[in-house]
């Protein structure tokens, strides 16, 4: 009887959890489920604050020229950049979809900037001095293949 009941609880814990996956996925879509294993996060990430889908909503296309608040943009083409091309303009800023970015290395590479040490929600802005350096604006995390720091 006791195993049983062991059985039964084992099982239904399963259900709950598979079922939270596939809710995730759906909700998540072509995003994808951000998988981290909790046991492994560095001291100072909260793992009840880890964001649910994993790649960014804006994919690779990162910072463009209607973005840098320091040259005159009626001057340059307002147009977005090629997918992940590197960037030179300025250190950091805010979409025009409203995330923060940054410039993560002195080659041009950019990544888009998250909460909780890069493993939470993408965080957002209304103009680039919502965004900025430091630990509070951390690259993106978990593995995703648009939001670390990188560029071509």
């Amino acid at each position: 009887m006791r195993l049983h009941v062991i059985a039964s609880l084992f099982f239904a814990s399963l259900a709950v959890v598979d079922g939270a996956a596939t809710y995730a996925k759906d909700e998540c879509g072509d995003l994808g489920v951000m998988n981290i294993d909790v046991a492994r996060l560095t001291s100072g990430i909260d793992p009840s604050k880890v964001r649910k889908c994993l790649n960014h909503p804006e994919g690779s296309d990162g910072p463009n020229d209607s973005d840098v608040p320091s040259v005159n943009v009626s001057s340059l083409e307002n147009k977005a950049l090629e997918r992940r091309e590197c960037w030179f303009k300025s250190r950091y800023g805010c979409s025009t979809n409203g995330y923060c970015w940054k410039v993560c290395d002195g080659n041009g590479g950019w990544c888009w900037a998250a909460s909780n040490g890069g493993t939470g929600d993408w965080l957002r802005c209304a103009s680039y001095k919502d965004c900025g350096e430091g630990d509070s604006f951390a690259c993106g995390a978990g593995g995703c293949k648009d939001c670390g720091c990188s560029c071509h």
